[in-house]
């Protein structure tokens, strides 16, 4: 099985590549929680993952900034439904966008949304005194994911997805409907800063 998996990692396309980056990382990432917890080090293993999770923090971005990148890339130990379908998500369009944007773009396209998203969860989370006095961190493909999205609903507006249970539905649809529900789950205030970086991603998508 490992085998096969390097195969498809060494062969197959970047968004294959990204994926089997993504689902292994947070399988070891499980299983060292797991043993942590086990020992009784749960909060010791919390704390080195804060050192890879992005910060709304600018002076400590200065500090880490690697979580720039390395957040893109990580999903919480008890996420996994967020990983799932943030696999999915990516799988299904990501085929779409490597078929109109050409695929060499895709890696620079995922990690770009990545930075904007993070940089604009970081910005609003330090002008608005809603947020004043917390202290969230970023983790999760999503708003690299979002950029995807937006950017092949961009450049393919029209073009027909058949969605289990509700049928042919229209890309530019699918898109708008994903930064709708992240501006209504910022007004619900349940994880804004994934919102937040979910809109920057799609931001950066559009604009592609």
């Amino acid at each position: 099985m490992l085998e096969e998996i390097r195969n498809s990692f060494r062969n197959g396309n970047i968004l294959q590549r990204i994926i089997i980056l993504n689902v292994g990382l947070f399988v070891v990432q499980s299983i060292i929680f797991l043993l942590f917890t086990v020992g009784g080090g749960r909060d010791t293993f919390s704390n080195i993952l804060s050192y890879l999770y992005f910060p709304e923090s600018p002076a400590l971005l200065l500090r880490r900034p690697w979580t720039l990148f390395t957040y893109q890339f990580l999903h919480d130990p008890f996420g996994i439904f967020h990983i799932l379908f943030n696999m999915l998500y990516l799988w299904w369009f990501g085929r779409i966008a490597v078929e109109f944007i050409r695929e060499r773009y895709i890696l620079p396209l995922y990690l770009t949304g990545g930075i904007v998203g993070a940089l604009f969860f970081m910005l609003i989370y330090n002008l608005s005194p809603e947020f004043q006095g917390s202290s969230p961190l970023l983790v999760g493909a999503s708003a690299s994911i979002l950029a995807i999205v937006a950017a092949a609903a961009t450049i393919v507006p029209d073009y027909t997805v058949h969605l289990i249970l509700i049928g042919p539905v229209r890309l530019k649809w699918i898109a708008l409907i994903a930064v709708l529900l992240d501006i209504v789950g910022i007004t619900a205030g349940g994880n804004v800063g994934g919102h937040l970086a979910h809109l920057g991603g799609a931001l950066t998508g559009f604009l592609f």
